[in-house]
């Protein structure tokens, strides 16, 4: 969970705290949320301690790479879809040999990746799936990449079962996790009312109902914007000076249809609050 998750985290806490009725309850979730939090933050913790920098290196990393050690101990990358392309040789140095290779039985052997530095890093191999995910919760989204790539290369004609389910696991992993990301940024762009890149991502990442959702807003606000009266457009000005002109009249609606009509204005969102009180008060005369 990286700083604007938790950040996230913590704001949907206070939340559902608030929305808690009695002072017990509010205590009682507090201090389960707070308990779970700070598992997380440990786990994270512990986590990134598992992993050791094995051999430091040149490499730059640059934004839309995958970078992984391959089997031939050379750093390799790829963009999706792309043919992986080797940007550093490390097999031609015997002592970096001697870093990489494990000496142990290949079922112990670590795993490989490269970190946001451009290093050659590993960590212990997990005995299953459950260990699996509370060591990459140390890791970036990059690097999780980076290792499901190492995992991956040349799985399928000399990796075992136990490797393949590894990588596809740590791919599943990832995309979960970058769904996640991008859904919270869709969120940060509906809050703020920038619908249609919120609905770019919703898309992107396969939420149509969200997608659906947010264009339902934009044509709820279309209609509200549009009102259309006898085959003739009004404006949210029109309609309220209309109220006004009728209360300036001594013929017409009587004050207390005015006062109706404009409870319906203020609730279908045609005026806020303020302006409702001002015209209120411009009807009563005061």
């Amino acid at each position: 969970m990286g700083k604007r998750e938790r950040k996230k985290a913590y704001k949907d806490m206070i939340k559902q705290i608030n929305n808690t009725s009695s002072g017990m309850n509010k205590s009682t979730f507090m201090a389960d949320e707070l308990a779970e939090l700070k598992t997380q933050i440990k786990e994270e913790k512990e986590s990134k301690e598992m992993r050791e920098v094995v051999l430091t290196t040149d490499v730059i990393i640059e934004e839309g790479y995958v970078y992984f050690l391959g089997l031939d101990f050379n750093i390799w990358r790829f963009k999706k879809s792309s043919t992986p392309e080797m940007v550093a040789v490390l097999a031609s140095d015997e002592e970096n040999l001697d870093r990489l290779c494990y000496g142990g039985h290949p079922s112990e052997a670590p795993l490989h990746f490269i970190d946001e530095k451009g290093n050659v890093a590993r960590i212990p191999k997990p005995k299953s799936t459950n260990e699996l995910k509370h060591i990459l919760l140390g890791l970036t989204k990059n690097e999780k990449l980076s290792l499901a790539a190492y995992q991956s290369d040349d799985l399928e004609t000399c990796g075992s079962k136990e490797e393949m389910e590894y990588s596809n696991y740590i791919k599943f992993h990832v995309d979960n996790d970058v769904i996640q990301m991008e859904k919270i940024e869709a969120q940060e762009h509906e809050k703020y009312y920038d619908y249609t890149k919120a609905i770019a991502i919703y898309e992107k990442i396969g939420l149509r109902e969200e997608a659906a959702r947010v264009r339902k807003i934009i044509a709820d606000q279309k209609k509200v914007d549009q009102t259309v009266v006898q085959g003739d457009q009004i404006t949210k000005t029109e309609i309220k000076d209309s109220v006004l002109n009728r209360s300036n009249v001594g013929g017409g609606s009587s004050k207390m249809q005015e006062l109706k009509d404009l409870t319906e204005m203020k609730k279908e969102g045609l005026i806020d609050d303020d302006e409702f009180k001002q015209m209120k008060k411009e009807i009563l005369g005061k």
